[in-house]
């Protein structure tokens, strides 16, 4: 891995090292990976081995209202709860908004108002990818944060979170507990994996770059090391 530090941006530009991108009202960045610092990481345009800093654009202190994203199994909820302890916010659990006892789905409206009523403070972390809602969240939301591991890596995740949640009858929300029968069905997660795995990595570059979204900073995390790396140092500032 190379770090190189105290480069401006004209300089990274004309190295070819990494892609910088323009929106209006700022500077919009490619994240990296592996963050080490606060300030801004740009994620080469070949290797995500490779991270460029660039001294005081990115501030941390600007993380109040977090939207944790990334397929089933990626680790959203898990992420979301430590954040929430290191920064000292609410956090906020989708699916505990959206699912009844005994998996009945709540009307997309009162799913809204939900939503909403829980999003009035000035300080939160959400997790969950419900499009119902994304972007009334997003527009309030000041940063992303996309779990956006390997296929391998998300299976692996699931399946083994599966067999602790059905072995050991731990809830998921709600009362709500998964179960064998569940787990072989048409409604299986993991079967929900592999049906949307590819269309949110497809979906989520196109729909952040869109305009109404440019005021968001967005942390792009390819790996479950990269992740706890970029944890570690924010508990850190």
């Amino acid at each position: 891995m190379e770090i190189v530090p105290h480069l401006n941006e004209n300089d990274l530009q004309k190295s070819g090292i990494v892609t910088l991108r323009s929106t209006a009202g700022g500077k919009r960045h490619s994240l990296c990976p592996l963050p080490l610092s606060p300030l801004l990481f740009v994620q080469a345009r070949n290797s995500p081995k490779y991270i460029v800093v660039i001294s005081g654009l990115f501030n941390v202190e600007t993380m109040q209202r977090i939207s944790i994203i990334g397929t089933s199994g990626s680790g959203k909820t898990t992420l979301a709860r430590q954040i929430s302890q290191n920064l000292a916010i609410p956090h906020i659990e989708l699916d505990y908004l959206y699912w009844e006892p005994n998996w009945v789905e709540v009307p997309n409206n009162i799913f809204q108002q939900r939503v909403e009523q829980s999003l009035t403070s000035d300080s939160w972390i959400v997790d969950g990818n419900y499009s119902k809602v994304r972007d009334y969240v997003w527009k309030k939301a000041d940063t992303v944060v996309w779990l956006d591991y390997s296929l391998p890596v998300i299976l692996n995740r699931v399946l083994r979170r599966t067999y602790e949640r059905v072995t050991k009858q731990q809830e998921v929300c709600n009362g709500n507990l998964e179960t064998w029968k569940k787990t072989l069905s048409r409604d299986s997660i993991i079967l929900w994996v592999f049906q949307t795995y590819k269309r949110r990595r497809k979906e989520y570059p196109i729909l952040l770059q869109q305009p109404e979204y440019a005021h968001l900073q967005i942390i792009h995390l390819r790996s479950p090391q990269a992740t706890q790396d970029w944890l570690l140092h924010q508990s850190k500032l």
